[in-house]
């Protein structure tokens, strides 16, 4: 049984009309126009920053109004309804849990709309832990391995990390355990190759292939 830790926006749900209704909010509120949201998914892939993408449309201005609303808004129901589970999750999990431990980190804000989000998917019950420890300071990738590190069951000969973005791969060379990288979430091919990572997925579903009792095969 191995310990998996996994992400959760980008690894097992689709948060991309999440963040392009936020986003479309703000901009309406202010009266810019607004990017379609393949175009803006696209710019989010590369990790282009907010003031690059609000200057698409010349309201860079907003970069700093544009942040305080978009924290307010991100993990209100009101936007969270727009999250939907990856195709193939829900059973993955399934077949994963009967196998393995498995625990949910994640850097939401709000416990009490993560795990009514969680219940409403019908997937609370297969965490044998939630580590949303959200700070103000630390580097992302800090949090996620400082939670790992805080679960009494870790140990780095029977571990994994699965998430979509670049501080999957930093927190997994610091808890010198394999780092997956999935395909489906925030980030492009292209920019999670410069991080190196130990292994690329398409999706979350790739992953049951790619582990067994025995350890992490050549996927």
């Amino acid at each position: 049984m191995k310990n998996i830790y996994l992400d959760f926006d980008g690894t097992i749900i689709d948060s991309s009309a999440r963040l392009y209704e936020v986003y479309k909010s703000i901009m309406s509120e202010f009266g810019y126009p607004y990017l379609a949201k393949q175009e803006y998914w696209d710019l989010k892939k590369e990790r282009q920053p907010y003031a690059v993408i609000l200057g698409k449309t010349q309201a860079q201005e907003l970069a700093s109004e544009y942040m305080k609303r978009f924290l307010t808004r991100i993990e209100s129901m009101d936007f969270l309804k727009f999250d939907r589970l990856l195709e193939g999750a829900w059973q993955t999990l399934s077949a994963l849990k009967k196998e393995h431990r498995l625990l949910l980190v994640t850097l939401r804000r709000s416990k009490h709309n993560l795990y009514r989000e969680l219940k409403e998917l019908k997937i609370f019950d297969f965490f044998a832990g939630i580590f949303d420890d959200f700070r103000e300071g630390p580097n992302s990738w800090e949090i996620a391995a400082s939670s790992v590190k805080n679960d009494a069951q870790f140990n780095k000969e029977n571990s994994i990390i699965v998430g979509d973005t670049e501080d999957t791969v930093l927190a997994a060379r610091d808890l010198e355990i394999p780092g997956f990288v999935v395909l489906s979430g925030i980030r492009s091919k292209s920019f999670l190759e410069k991080f190196n990572p130990d292994y690329i997925l398409t999706d979350i579903n790739a992953l049951p292939g790619c582990i067994s009792q025995a350890g992490v095969k050549n996927c």
